[in-house]
């Protein structure tokens, strides 16, 4: 009789882009679709102190990272990291027609980096090819995107130094995006990942990127902190709350928190529907059928019902557990905010590679 072949592991997806580090790694074995063999989350060191930047990864950090993805199950050493958003420069470029002939990559570099105001050699760089709006006309539609190559080389180093091997760099929308588009048959994928530093909106088709924006107001840190202020609540009791909010012990919370959370949908909610509206008037033929919410502030109380009632879609709430098998054993399944890490995990659109 045969016996099937010992599971490959991947890479490991990380992402730090806010207060928490979460990682997830897929197996893969011949004849079964690849599954979740690990999946951890964890408060960043030094989250809670002020002055706290999650954009940086310092030596202790690194240190830090590799005996937890250790003590958490993952295998092997290498990782894809999500590169933060505040590090990322991206812009969606009109070039010239293909047949041209024009050199299209060195073109977008020489618009990003003019964008940006920066050195073209000073940056890693990628770009993709996206579909022409309406009213595209022959030219050649691209996102483009860039990593200063000092700032790609200081996390990679700094991994790489606690013992880790990097073998890409990747930004989170792409991985967000091709998390999200097995959920879609046709159309196009809205993604709202609810985050720390603020709330990161894309809509994608069949997993490419078309628009991305950063709404710097949706930030859960400033949440967190009005809660605290005007009901003298802690994070952990906040965490609580909006991961079981219908236990007894959270009713009283949010029955308290209405106004806040009122406050803070009303200023999330329309500028979503903007976004998809720009979006939407650029693709009408490929109309949004699949809304999807991510990240740690995924179930802010009231979120997803009002997503939806503003874009007229379902929104959904996305889990490990709804988007790939798992390891049996495997606890850390229920957490949107893991939907980046596997992502990360499951690609390389890269922008940054280890040296061979």
């Amino acid at each position: 009789m045969k016996t099937a072949p010992w599971r490959t592991h991947g890479p490991i997806g990380l992402d730090f882009s806010g207060r928490r580090l979460c990682a997830v790694q897929l197996s893969s074995r011949m004849g079964a679709p690849p599954r979740v063999e690990a999946a951890a989350t964890a408060t960043r060191p030094g989250a809670d102190q002020p002055g706290f930047s999650p954009t940086a990864l310092g030596a202790e950090e690194g240190a830090f990272i590799a005996a937890w993805l250790r003590s958490r199950g993952f295998m092997g050493r290498q990782v894809v990291v999500g590169v933060p958003r505040e590090h990322v420069m991206n812009a969606v470029l009109e070039l010239p027609p293909r047949a041209s002939g024009a050199p299209l990559a060195q073109i977008a570099r020489l618009e990003l980096a003019r964008a940006n105001r920066c050195d073209p050699a000073a940056f890693e760089f990628a770009m993709w090819d996206i579909p022409a709006p309406v009213r595209g006309g022959d030219s050649t539609h691209v996102m483009a995107a860039g990593v200063l190559t000092p700032t790609a080389h200081a996390i990679a180093d700094t991994l790489e130094l606690a013992g880790l091997d990097v073998v890409a760099l990747d930004m989170r929308s792409l991985a967000l995006a091709r998390a999200a588009a097995t959920q879609t048959a046709t159309g196009m994928s809205a993604v709202i990942d609810v985050g720390w530093g603020g709330a990161l909106l894309l809509l994608a088709l069949e997993g490419v990127t078309l628009y991305t924006r950063h709404v710097d107001t949706a930030s859960i840190q400033k949440l967190y902190h009005v809660l605290e202020d005007r009901l003298g609540v802690t994070t952990p009791v906040i965490d609580a709350v909006f991961a079981a909010p219908d236990s007894p012990d959270a009713r009283g919370v949010l029955h308290a928190a209405r106004a806040t959370l009122t406050e803070y949908l009303d200023a999330l909610v329309p500028e979503i529907a903007r976004s998809v509206s720009y979006a939407t008037h650029r693709y009408p033929t490929a109309p949004v059928t699949g809304v999807f919410i991510t990240g740690e502030g995924a179930r802010v109380p009231g979120l997803a019902e009002r997503v939806g009632a503003e874009l007229g879609a379902a929104a959904r709430v996305l889990t490990l557990a709804a988007l790939s098998p798992f390891a049996p054993d495997l606890r850390t399944s229920d957490d949107p905010g893991l939907i980046a890490a596997l992502g990360l995990a499951t690609g390389r659109a890269v922008l940054r590679k280890a040296a061979a």
